[in-house]
C-alpha cells in the first residue's frame, strides 16, 4: 500500500510513528542566511532520516498534519498543543501505533 493510500485511512487522533526524509544544511546561523556560492551552499546539504511520533490530525494538500499533545478533560472535544506537518513526499514510512492502557505498542 502506498504512502498516501494509507494515509487517507488514517482516522483522526490515532498515534502514529512516521519516518521520513528531511533536508539540513551544515551552516549555523548566520552563517546560512548570508550570500555565498551556489556550489558551496550545495556541498553543505544533506538529508536526515527523521523518526516523528505523534496524533494523526489530518493529510490536506499533499500534508500530513500531527498533534503531539491531547488534553481529554473534555472528552467530547479534546484539546491538543504542540502542532506539526510533515509534506507527504518526504514520508517513507507510517507505523500505526495502538494503544494499551498507558503504553503505546505498534
Amino acid at each position: 500500500m502506498t504512502v498516501i493510500a494509507q494515509v487517507k485511512k488514517i482516522k483522526t487522533g490515532q498515534p502514529i510513528l512516521v519516518e521520513w526524509v528531511d533536508a539540513a544544511d551544515d551552516c549555523p546561523s548566520p552563517e546560512g542566511l548570508v550570500w555565498k556560492d551556489l556550489s558551496e551552499a550545495q556541498k553543505q546539504i544533506h538529508t536526515v532520516n527523521v523518526r516523528t511520533i505523534g496524533f494523526f490530525s489530518m493529510y490536506k494538500g499533499k500534508t500530513l498534519f500531527y498533534f503531539t499533545n491531547v488534553d481529554y478533560s473534555t472528552p467530547n472535544e479534546p484539546s491538543i498543543a504542540i502542532e506539526g506537518q510533515i509534506p507527504i513526499g518526504c514520508v517513507t514510512k507510517i507505523t500505526l501505533l495502538i494503544e494499551s492502557s498507558n503504553e503505546l505498542s505498534s
